[in-house]
């Protein structure tokens, strides 16, 4: 007995040809869209994690390198290209340390003075240390810097004045201080957060099931 099967795999090869033709848009859009899951996640880990005083720091995290359908690969991590002081944010995933760039010391801001009454609020731009402009040892608003100590600020009267007794002008000083900065040599940078963590544990949840649908919407469009 002899059986003669005719099969027309014709659409079963039409049906291959779609699913390799559209596996990599699946893809793009997938890694797209849990690449932008994951900068939500690290947003919030950040303003979590550390003391936040403008979205500015959290929203240094982001998608470096979106997805291409010529290049499946999405870059995320933190945008330190910014003017001024190198951002630290980094340190604080596995720890590190400050250390000074432009001179033997850091200028530490002290928690409690008026350059930052607590630890949640911005040093105001005139009590910040390069508007000071401290020069030979003196900065404006009447600043000075004891060598390896810090930088202090007179408040109340100062100056000469006339005494009567000796008849002649006397430097007198009876203006209190407080430190502005106290200068250290380092400062460490303690492990406070966990981006890495977070954006692997949105990958594991989500991925998967974002890219099944992101499959099923390209096969059936």
């Amino acid at each position: 007995m002899e059986i003669k099967l005719d099969i027309d795999v014709s659409q079963v090869v039409k049906l291959t040809q779609k699913v390799i033709r559209q596996l990599p848009y699946a893809l793009n859009n997938a890694i797209t869209e849990t690449a932008k899951l994951v900068v939500a996640a690290g947003q919030f880990e950040l303003r979590r994690d550390l003391t936040i005083r403008k979205d500015f720091l959290p929203n240094r995290f982001r998608v470096l390198q979106f997805s291409r359908v010529t290049n499946l690969t999405a870059v995320i991590g933190i945008d330190a290209n910014v003017v001024g002081a190198p951002l630290l944010v980094g340190f604080f995933e596995e720890g590190g340390e400050k250390l000074p760039s432009l001179g033997p010391e850091l200028a530490v801001p002290i928690t409690g003075q008026p350059e930052r009454p607590s630890i949640g609020e911005n040093i105001p731009s005139n009590l910040q240390y390069q508007n000071l402009l401290i020069q030979q040892g003196k900065g404006k608003k009447h600043t000075f810097i004891v060598p390896g100590i810090g930088v202090f600020q007179r408040i109340g009267p100062y100056g000469r004045v006339w005494n009567k007794q000796t008849k002649r002008m006397e430097t007198v000083n009876k203006a209190a201080t407080q430190i502005l900065y106290a200068f250290k040599a380092s400062a460490p940078l303690h492990k406070r957060t966990q981006l890495i963590a977070v954006s692997k544990q949105v990958i594991s949840d989500r991925f998967d099931e974002i890219f099944n649908r992101a499959f099923v919407k390209e096969l059936i469009g």
